[in-house]
């Protein structure tokens, strides 16, 4: 297994995160048809030796997160994306970022514990209203940990008090995994790729480039991605 090299200046919290570097969870936020439950399964039927690895259509990016850890494959060979820019800032923002966004996570647990109402709806407006590519990946964070199904339409999404009932939310426990996660992408590339041009660019490198292809559910193009069109 690989361990990354976590970088942190915050003593408390280099403190805290020791206890919580095992890998039960294989993605910081969830997503309708997310692999994180079957990506140790999923492994096994791919190639022994993978150069490339590319995850198109990425929400929240399991996979990758998963073969870095394990030493498939290189974080700097790891290409992902998708076509829905939260998801991406928020990516972005953990790799490069995720002592401060810890730190900040940390601080609403503090004053808003699991989660509130009101903290789903401060989240929902500063993901609608912000141009501050940090403080929206701190409010995507808390929406997809609090929000109906995760799904993508903000300003129509239900607070889901059901999640607080049962222990989930914004979780001490979740938070401090942050910091290994986000190390885990240092040097991988996140943009907003189609699995075309994920395509073109795997074969334009090796042919011991990996496409994990996982489309979105057909039919749920408005409903759940938000999408203007059905995709092709």
């Amino acid at each position: 297994m690989f361990t990354p090299d976590i970088q942190l200046n915050n003593e408390t919290l280099a403190a805290a995160i020791k206890a919580e570097l095992g890998f039960e969870f294989t993605s910081p936020i969830g997503c309708a048809g997310g692999k994180a439950k079957q990506a140790r399964f999923l492994t096994t039927l791919m190639p022994s030796q993978i150069d490339h690895f590319f995850e198109p259509f990425g929400g929240g990016m399991s996979m990758t997160y998963f073969l870095i850890h394990a030493g498939h494959v290189e974080a700097q060979n790891c290409h992902v994306g998708d076509l829905h820019d939260p998801i991406l800032n928020f990516h972005r923002t953990l790799r490069d970022e995720y002592e401060r966004l810890s730190l900040t996570l940390l601080g609403t647990r503090s004053i808003h514990g699991n989660g509130t109402r009101e903290l789903f709806h401060q989240a929902v407006d500063v993901i609608n209203n912000s141009d501050d590519n940090f403080d929206k990946a701190w409010a995507y964070y808390i929406f997809n940990h609090l929000s109906m199904l995760n799904f993508r339409k903000y300003r129509n999404s239900a607070f889901a008090p059901s999640i607080l009932v049962y222990g989930g939310g914004v979780t001490h426990h979740m938070v401090l995994r942050l910091p290994y996660l986000g190390a885990l992408f240092r040097g991988v590339s996140i943009k907003k790729r189609s699995y075309k041009h994920a395509l073109e660019e795997a074969m334009k490198l090796n042919d011991k480039s990996f496409l994990f292809l996982d489309p979105p559910y057909e039919g749920f193009a408005k409903s759940m991605y938000n999408a203007k069109t059905d995709f092709d």
